[in-house]
């Protein structure tokens, strides 16, 4: 019988240590090939690291909490049975003794006593197998909630790769809108060196023509009239400023989609850190 139970024993502490508490980190190495979207995928990625570096801990501490009751409750299961051993060999001791001492006129009171003991030895395995029974449960129970917290880092994995991929997609939108900035930006500069000579030529003739009847200082009003070469400059001035007042505030729109972004990923890694807890 002892040794029946000292089995049992061993068995179950093999099923706790052994057992698949065993937690994936997630792979979060994606490559990059452009040096601004590289910056930007580098801080992204490290704030991930980082939340998922800090599920990971406290996943940890509290599988390393569930194996300490467990174990602690182990020791008193093992305890109980060493004392309810001992005092079952005692009994026997004590028994044996008396039957050897005592007459034959004494076997009912014996049988009496066996049946006793009996009774109270199959009480004990009985509490002892409920405890088991009891252990066992509490280590399902705790492989359960293990498989939930792989599941939901799984989830948080496939959701992390599904914003990279969005970021990705905005950075390339991002860099070809650059693109056609800076196309439209050398465009509009080829324009202005092409006012200035037009205006150079212009003045030259416009002085040759007209001589001495027209002051520099008149001012030329009204719609109609064709706009001077001063004006010619400011106008293609004020086009490449507004293009890039657009391209800045296009910058600045992305950079702000970017960050909400993240700090929505935050909100979630925060409100799942919380969840877990209690």
């Amino acid at each position: 019988m002892q040794a029946h139970l000292a089995a049992m024993l061993c068995e179950m502490w093999n099923v706790i240590t052994d057992g698949p508490l065993k937690i994936m980190k997630p792979n979060l190495a994606f490559s990059v090939s452009n040096g601004e979207a590289q910056f930007l995928e580098k801080a992204v990625s490290q704030d991930l690291s980082a939340a998922f570096a800090d599920l990971q801990a406290n996943l940890s501490e509290q599988i390393f909490d569930y194996q300490s009751g467990l174990s602690s409750k182990l020791h008193k299961i093992e305890q109980s049975v060493c004392d309810s051993l001992r005092d079952q060999a005692d009994i026997f001791r004590n028994l044996s003794q008396g039957a050897r001492q005592e007459a034959r006129t004494l076997d009912d009171v014996q049988s009496i006593r066996f049946n006793e003991f009996r009774k109270n030895f199959l009480a004990q395995n009985a509490s002892i197998f409920q405890g088991l029974a009891d252990v066992r449960q509490e280590v399902q129970a705790v492989n359960a909630k293990v498989d939930i917290m792989a599941s939901l880092l799984n989830a948080i994995q496939k959701d992390a790769e599904a914003t990279k991929e969005a970021l990705s997609h905005q950075l390339l939108e991002f860099q070809s809108q650059a693109q056609e900035n800076h196309n439209v930006i050398h465009a509009q500069l080829i324009e202005l060196v092409d006012y200035i000579h037009r205006g150079s030529a212009d003045k030259k003739g416009e002085s040759g023509s007209r001589g001495l009847q027209q002051p520099a200082n008149v001012q030329i009003e009204g719609s109609a009239v064709t706009p001077t070469f001063e004006q010619r400059v400011e106008m293609a001035q004020r086009r490449i400023v507004h293009t890039v007042l657009d391209a800045d505030r296009a910058l600045l729109a992305s950079q702000d989609v970017a960050e909400r972004d993240r700090e929505r990923r935050r909100r979630e890694a925060r409100s799942l850190k919380r969840r877990r807890r209690d």
